[in-house]
Order: structure tokens, then sequence, then C-alpha cells
């Protein structure tokens, strides 16, 4: 489902270099006006408290997408002080507007005008968002004591479809103690044709059902600005995400909303700065096969953490050796579908393997004792962290 977003953009004509004040919105556009003195206006010789000027006025955008705008224009005196007393002020487009585009729903075209009286020295008014892009300047004008006032403003109209949105979530979170960890992330809006939304569109951001007591993220945000951690980049809202890092690897639903849009993002939380340790049970494992004895196994204890030593759950290790056959681990150990070599960390980030050795491993030899050398290798799916035990296998028995 598509939806229209409009950016307004309020441009007032300068008759000197002036110094623009950009306020960066949090709603549907980004509004620039000037500091300066404005052109485009024709004063009287009135005296004090009469109306000598017309200026357009900075409001808040729209909250929704195809919103009308309200035009804000005040009635103010030589010393910028609003003029109380109700004036006719006559409101017309100056230029062509785009189709559809229009002024109370009754100025369409460069023909038409309104009138509307200012009240307590403001006049109010809508313009209506139409069908297509396009620049329209609207006029202002109010007759005082025989002289002729006028403003004029430029509205840019940008039409955008939000075709919908994707959740950038970084590499890594940064340490902000308690075991908590602060991740950037950002909503990434695009059009229909796959293009990134100007900057200035709001998107909003909450935690679904699950995680709101181990997880929280900050709601507002727009595209085009940045955070603590992260950007700007054209098309990205960026916001933070702080959760506590024994929850790293779960999933945790990120609600996004834009444009008219909402839905949830399922992402699987990063571990950061990751530690793991192999350790072998018992602790020197140098097996001795003999007479008496044909196969024996061994368990390795695997014990995962993040850099604030959280534990880990549901960290996936994976298992090799040069020698020896993997075992089924416990339940609580088993990675669903997954082979033997393969073990799962419970919710202490502890995991338990298995391996059994055979005499098929370190056979008989002419010259006993024969000795095999083995190792066995950890990896933390997903991470560069890989840890490695050897130890040795000898074989008393003499070759019959």
């Amino acid at each position: 489902m598509k939806y229209a977003s409009i950016l307004i953009m309020l441009i007032l004509c300068l008759n000197l270099a002036a110094t623009s004040m950009v306020i960066e919105r949090q709603d549907q556009a980004r509004i620039i006006i000037p500091v300066d003195t404005i052109d485009s206006l024709y004063f009287s010789n009135d005296t004090v408290g009469e109306v000598a000027q017309l200026q357009f006025v900075m409001q808040e955008p729209p909250e929704y997408p195809n919103d009308p705008v309200i035009i804000y224009i005040e009635l103010v005196d030589i010393n910028g002080n609003l003029v109380l007393e109700s004036h006719p002020v006559t409101l017309s487009f100056a230029t062509v507007p785009p189709d559809m585009v229009n002024i109370n729903d009754m100025v369409y075209t460069i023909y038409d005008s309104t009138a509307v009286n200012s009240v307590d020295g403001v006049v109010t008014a809508s313009l209506n968002p139409g069908n297509v892009e396009g620049v329209v300047t609207i006029r202002a004008t109010v007759e005082v004591n025989g002289n002729t006032i006028t403003a004029t403003c430029q509205y840019a109209i940008h039409m955008m479809a939000i075709e919908g949105f994707y959740l950038w979530i970084g590499d890594a979170g940064y340490n902000i103690g308690g075991g908590n960890w602060a991740l950037p992330v950002a909503a990434v809006l695009t059009t229909a044709d796959g293009v990134l939304v100007p900057d200035g569109i709001p998107v909003s951001f909450s935690i679904g059902d699950y995680g709101n007591d181990w997880a929280n993220i900050e709601e507002s945000a727009y595209t085009g600005n940045s955070c603590s951690y992260a950007g700007p980049t054209p098309g990205y809202a960026y916001t933070i995400l702080t959760y506590d890092g024994s929850y790293s690897m779960l999933p945790l639903t990120i609600n996004i909303s834009a444009g008219g849009l909402t839905a949830p993002i399922i992402s699987y939380l990063p571990i950061n700065q990751p530690q793991m340790e192999a350790i072998p049970m018992p602790g020197h494992p140098d097996f001795v096969f003999d007479e008496d004895t044909h196969y024996f196994s061994c368990d390795f204890l695997m014990n995962v953490t993040d850099g604030q030593g959280n534990p880990i759950r549901n960290a996936i290790i994976q298992m090799t050796s040069t020698h020896g056959t993997f075992q089924e681990p416990d339940e609580e150990y088993q990675v669903p579908n997954g082979d033997w070599s393969r073990l799962l960390t419970n919710e202490e980030g502890v995991a338990i393997g298995t391996i059994l050795f055979t005499e098929e491993d370190c056979p008989p030899v002419d010259d006993p004792p024969n000795e095999v050398p083995v190792e066995m290798t950890f990896n933390l799916y997903g991470t560069d962290v890989t840890e490695s035990v050897t130890f040795t296998l000898r074989n008393y028995n003499e070759l019959e």
C-alpha cells in the first residue's frame, strides 16, 4: 500500500544576503526561514500603529501525509507590533500552482482569490497539496488607507510514496556499563522505485511486547539525522537501542512507523566483544589405550560471555576434531535440526559436548606405544572467536 508524504519548504526572498536559520523537523518537513529583512514587501508611509507589512511566519508542518499546511501571516506596524484591528487580506497564487493544489479549497488557479479577515493581527489559511510536485508562490495583499501592501511566499511541494522500509543494525554495541550496551539502529525508507526518501521524514520506534523489561529505544527520529554513534546518511533515520547484554543473540521485535506505514521487524541482537572458553574434562586428556581399554570419551565445557561478563544464551558453537566422533549432547545443548558437532548454550551461557575415541583413532603398532596428536577447534558461530585444545592419544598395545 502506498502513502504520500509531502515535504513543504517555506522560502522568503531577501533584499540583502541573509543568514538562514535551519530548523530540523521531526514532522513532515524541513522548513527554512530567513533571519533578515524580507524583499518583495511594499511599505506604506502610514504612521506607527497602521499596517506597514505582511509577514509569512513558519508553522509546524502537518502531522500526517497529505494534510494541509497552515499559511500564517502577521499584519504588523513599522515597529513589528501586531495590528489588532481586523483587515481583509486577499490570498491568491502568483504563479500557476501544481494540479489540485489550492488555498482553502477555493483558490485553484492564478485567476482565483479569496479574502480572509485578520484576527488579532493574524491571517490563517490552508494550503492543500495536490497530486504532483511543483513550486507555488502565494501572494498576500491588504489595502490600508489607499496603499497596497503585498508579500509573497514560495512553497515547494514534493510528493513521495513510501513503499517500505527495513531495519539497519550496527555491527556492535557500545559499553555503557551495568551489563548494558548501546546499539545504533536505523529505519531505511525507500520509495516504490527503491530510491531513498528525502531528509526530514519523521519515523517512530517502539519495542515489541517481548523485550520491554530489558531493552529500550529512543522513539523519535527522522531521515537524514544522526545519533551518538552513527549518521547522518540520506534516507536513514537513526536512533539508539539499549539492551541487557545477557539477551544477546535473541530475537527482538522493533516496531517502525513512517509515512502512514507501520510494521514490526524482528532482528537478532549482536554479541558485543564475545569471549569463549573451552574446558576439557578431565583437565589433561592424554588418553591411553591398553589391553583393557579400547575406547573412551571426553567432555568439553564451553562458556560464552560478552565483554562485560554477561552469559550468552542461544550461542552456537561449531566443533571440529582431527580424530574421534562427537556424541549426542544433552537436549538443552542441542541445536535444532543440527548435527552433534554443534552445541547451543543455555541460559548460563554454558554448553557441554562429548567426543568418543576408539582404538581405530590410535591403532596398535609393532613397537608401542603409538602416539597420535589430536587437535579440537571450537568456533563461536557468526564471529571470529575460536578456541582450540590439543592432546595426545597413546596406545600401548602391540600389533598382533
